[in-house]
């Protein structure tokens, strides 16, 4: 056994150490993310039977995402209605199996009929009929299989990692139990499935959270939540899906729900700007948007004809009711309804996607271009993309903001985890000021950042200064020799509220500082949550937008705050020393050591900087924010539920660019490559291996 011994006091060697940390880091990151250093490939099958346009292409994109990334992809397509199977949304996906369908399959295909729901009043109970109709079609996609699983036995010899499928095609799982694929990633091609949220252990409650088919929104009268929850009832007990029979011999029921538990992450074609705030898992990945390529978008032109109407006045609507409910099966009242609207809107062209030549409803209207389209041809799709990415895909169309980013200097780590925020701001055209008052005294000359060039450093008077020598010397080696229990960081936190409520006062003694960015109007603040004297600054500075965010995994008191779930009987706090499996004795220490915490951690009451100097809410403040950053990565973390506005930022200070163009100097290379294996030990920045005691070491 080789112990090399380094002394990080050295600059070079300390260069070294950072470099080697780096690429432990990379390592570890090519073996989470999708970007292979190593070129492991994965045998992939994408099950999509084929009977609608949205769902054939989420699917697809999925399918040609993975093929891109290098990875083996079969696409595996039913056909139910006939028409689909020329429809090629795949691109570079080319492993496509189809299969036909019998007559009786093909009957429940062709007799599909939507133009019923123009008619009915809409109620969650209307798509009772639809659904049926859905159910029928996947059983007999079944039976199909069960009759000849020539197809199936073929697919067996590919030994397939994993299989992706529309979570609504229930079909799908007797021919993964069938193929013996342990891993399934069940999806949804909109933008929630309470059933499949259900299954996986996602906190739904319909008394304030619309099911999949409900007409409500998430601001609900009381008949409606009463509705909501009955409909909820409805298709969790009595409107189930029919029983599917396993493939093979002893043809045992397959029981999905449990099935689609075991699920490592679940995929929804959603959008965190656009969906109702709701609780979501980690597993639970939003991908909406995945179909359109910005890329492409940007680089290709509309044909003259189309670009000219696009360019006629201001404002460009596109109507489409999808693949499913056609314009031209819309009754003409509703027709004329619309046409009433278009011409109440002179300054706007409308362009609606329709699906017949009958427009005698419309002979007698010069001003609105109707014209017949379809889902296949490329200019529609292009100019609804050409709209849907000036909404909400990160086209800078708007002015650059000014970031506040608020960063007290005591850790390497919350350090490096702030300054990588704002560096990544920088780099995306904004205006970033790095407000840094100094607590433990030398972090200032450490230069986490590259971009970001406005850095304003607060000297810390000599209170402040003996508080941060406690950090830095004596506080933190007890941990080495007492047993860890969940009341053994209560006296660190208590120095942390120290601290913060000191940099409080000390502005409050003088607000020159402050008073001077006060001409900078900033647009939002970034800080770290347990730093909660931020919000006395924010509020001062009259900063309408705060972003906080944890340089840590996760945060009780923050989730609490913005009123994300958080049960200590199932869930071990932030300071808990115990995991997510607990005794009973463990979850009842939890659940008590979350009680103790908010009262003996409760931070110190601030006033405002302000007349009339009223007492701050930090809960009420952070509860407005519109988003957290947490510094905790899916793969990793404990399974919790989260809410869309909790965006897991973790390996955000790792730059793989670097990582790989970067090289070690020779000496520290032969070290690692004297064995397959290279185990760095490090116990961060402040608890240091130098306290370590004897026998530990």
């Amino acid at each position: 056994m080789t112990i090399k011994m380094v002394r990080k006091d050295n600059i070079k060697v300390q260069k070294v150490i950072e470099l080697i940390e780096m690429h432990l880091n990379l390592l570890f990151f090519s073996i989470l993310s999708s970007f292979p250093v190593f070129t492991f490939s994965y045998n992939y099958l994408v099950f999509c039977p084929l009977f609608a346009h949205s769902h054939h292409k989420f699917l697809a994109k999925i399918a040609d995402t993975l093929t891109d990334a290098g990875h083996n992809v079969t696409f595996l397509a039913p056909i139910i209605v006939k028409e689909y199977e020329h429809i090629k949304y795949l691109e570079t996906t080319k492993d496509i199996i189809y299969i036909q369908p019998d007559e009786s399959l093909k009957q429940i295909g062709d007799s599909a009929d939507y133009a019923s729901f123009w008619k009915d009043d809409f109620g969650m109970f209307s798509m009772l009929p639809a659904i049926e109709k859905f159910y029928k079609m996947f059983s007999g996609v079944v039976e199909n299989l069960r009759r000849d699983p020539t197809i199936l036995d073929e697919l067996k010899t590919r030994n397939f990692d994993a299989m992706i499928f529309e979570s609504l095609a229930i079909c799908a799982h007797p021919i993964h139990e069938y193929l013996g694929i342990k891993t399934i990633f069940p999806s949804f091609s909109m933008t929630h499935m309470t059933e499949l949220s259900k299954s996986i252990g996602e906190p739904v409650s319909p008394s304030f959270l619309p099911i999949s088919v409900s007409p409500f929104g998430d601001q609900m009268t009381f008949k409606e939540r009463l509705l909501n929850t009955l409909g909820d009832f409805t298709f969790t007990h009595i409107f189930k899906p029919p029983v599917l029979k396993s493939l093979k011999y002893p043809y045992n029921d397959l029981d999905i729900n449990e099935i689609q538990s075991k699920a490592p992450f679940v995929f929804f074609n959603s959008n965190p700007f656009l969906d109702f705030p709701r609780p979501t898992l980690t597993k639970t990945i939003a991908i909406g948007g995945i179909s359109v390529n910005v890329t492409q978008m940007r680089l290709e032109k509309l044909s003259s004809e189309y670009d000219q109407i696009m360019s006629q006045r201001k404002k460009n609507v596109l109507i489409s009711f999808g693949s499913m409910l056609r314009s031209c099966e819309m009754p003409d009242e509703y027709k004329n309804m619309i046409i009433r609207v278009v011409e109440q809107h002179p300054e706007a062209t409308f362009i609606w996607k329709y699906e017949s030549e009958d427009l005698d409803f419309a002979k007698n209207f010069m001003a609105v271009q109707i014209q017949r389209f379809d889902d296949r041809i490329p200019p529609v799709n292009m100019i609804f993309y050409r709209i849907l990415i000036h909404l909400f895909l990160l086209i800078p169309i708007v002015p650059s903001a000014k970031f506040l980013v608020y960063c007290p200097l005591f850790a390497h780590s919350h350090h490096t985890f702030l300054a990588k925020i704002a560096d990544t701001l920088s780099e995306a055209g904004h205006n970033v000021t790095f407000l840094a008052p100094i607590i433990v005294e030398g972090y200032e000359n450490i230069k986490y950042w590259k971009h970001t060039t406005d850095i304003i450093y607060i000297q810390p008077d000599e209170k402040l200064k003996e508080l941060g020598k406690v950090i830095k010397s004596v506080e933190f080696t007890k941990y080495w020799t007492e047993e860890l229990t969940v009341f053994s960081m209560i006296s660190s936190i208590k120095l942390f509220q120290k601290m913060f409520f000191k940099i409080y006062e000390n502005f409050k003694k003088d607000l020159r500082v402050l008073d001077s960015l006060k001409t900078r109007k900033f647009d939002a603040i970034i800080y770290e949550v347990f730093a909660f004297n931020a919000i006395a600054i924010q509020e001062y500075l009259d900063i309408r937008t705060l972003y906080p965010a944890f340089s840590v995994t996760h945060s009780s008191s923050l989730s609490n705050s913005i009123g994300e779930p958080s049960s200590p009987a199932t869930l071990s706090g932030s300071l808990s020393p115990f995991g997510d499996k607990m005794t009973f004795e463990e979850r009842l220490m939890n659940t008590l050591c979350s009680f103790i915490y908010g009262v003996l951690l409760r931070p110190p009451t601030m006033s405002s900087y302000k007349s009339p100097y009223h007492t701050i809410d930090l809960n009420e403040a952070e509860s407005r924010a519109p988003f957290v950053f947490l510094n905790s990565n899916p793969y990793l973390d404990f399974p919790r539920p989260t809410l869309t506005k909790t965006v897991q930022i973790g390996g955000i200070t790792v730059n793989r660019t670097q990582m790989k163009q970067e090289k070690l100097p020779l000496e520290f290379d032969k070290i690692l490559e004297i064995r397959q294996k290279t185990v760095l030990i490090s116990f961060g920045t402040i608890m240091l291996s130098k306290d370590t005691p004897e026998d530990y070491k």
